[in-house]
């Protein structure tokens, strides 16, 4: 169980710094 909780935990900061470096990425190419 604590397993799959801590494979949720990275699944979820891995796809939240995905989301955010994306963000900065198309940011910065704007402008």
């Amino acid at each position: 169980m604590v397993a799959i909780a801590s494979m949720k935990v990275l699944a979820f900061l891995y796809f939240y710094t995905l989301y955010t470096g994306a963000n900065a990425f198309y940011s910065h190419s704007y402008f």
